[in-house]
C-alpha cells in the first residue's frame, strides 16, 4: 500500500511539507505528505527509464529550484 520497496534514504521538504524516499529495489522515489502516518499511499511515485534512477541510495532537495538529486549505485 505504501509503495516502499527496500527504502534506504529520505529527504524532508519543509517548504512544501513533503517527504521523499528512495526505493532501492523498485528504482523509484516515493513522495508523501509530511504529516503522513502509518500505511498510506504515496502522493507521487517517480520512476521509469527516463528518470535515470537505478539503485538509489541517497537523495537531496533544492527547494529553491524545485529539484531532486538522487544518488545511484547501479549504472
Amino acid at each position: 500500500i505504501t509503495g516502499l520497496v527496500q527504502p534506504n534514504s529520505l529527504a524532508v521538504d519543509q517548504t512544501n511539507s513533503k517527504i521523499y524516499v528512495t526505493n532501492y529495489l523498485s528504482n523509484s522515489v516515493t513522495v508523501y505528505s509530511r504529516s503522513a502516518n502509518g500505511s498510506v499511499f504515496a502522493s507521487r511515485n517517480i520512476s521509469g527509464g527516463s528518470t535515470n534512477i537505478f539503485g538509489p541510495t541517497g537523495i537531496a532537495l533544492d527547494t529553491t529550484h524545485s529539484e531532486i538529486f538522487v544518488v545511484n549505485t547501479l549504472v
